[in-house]
């Protein structure tokens, strides 16, 4: 059973975001920064979302290695959009169906499409959770204003 409410935000965005509400700030522990070394049971394209992001995440120390399985199953439902979408550019989002008389074929949606879907789903929820959203980015004050944006991490 799901708790009521919203979720806790993160100590470190909390603090990045300037605490606007003035509550006590309650400290969390501190764990060893996340490698940028991708772990190896990812495919190719989510190593480089890994890499990209850690990238991006390192520097404001939002990534801790106790922090891995959630940006590994981030990274990995990645490579399962992009591999699902990839099926539907090729075949399209409406697929013929097969039967043993051709007068039952039809159309259905392309059962890659319904993987993305449930990828793109499970995404959702972790990208809010390490601040990947425009919504939390908008919340942010980090950095110098330099020209980084963070506009090309799932690029």
């Amino acid at each position: 059973m799901k708790a009521a409410g919203r979720k806790p935000k993160p100590v470190e965005l909390r603090l990045i975001q300037g605490n606007p509400g003035k509550r006590p700030v309650k400290p969390t522990p501190k764990y060893a920064p996340l490698t940028d070394h991708a772990p190896n049971e990812l495919p190719p394209l989510g190593k480089a979302l890994w890499r990209r992001l850690t990238q991006h995440l390192k520097p404001i120390q939002l990534v801790q290695a106790t922090d891995r399985e959630a940006l590994l199953v981030l990274c990995d439902m990645w490579a399962t959009y992009c591999s699902a979408m990839a099926v539907v550019r090729e075949h399209g989002t409406l697929v013929t169906t097969r039967s043993k008389s051709n007068e039952r074929a039809g159309l259905t949606v392309n059962p890659a499409w319904r993987v993305a879907r449930d990828a793109a789903r499970q995404m959702e929820g972790l990208w809010g959770s390490f601040g990947l959203t425009p919504a939390d980015r908008a919340r942010l004050t980090i950095g110098d204003g330099s020209s980084d944006t963070g506009d090309d991490l799932l690029t």
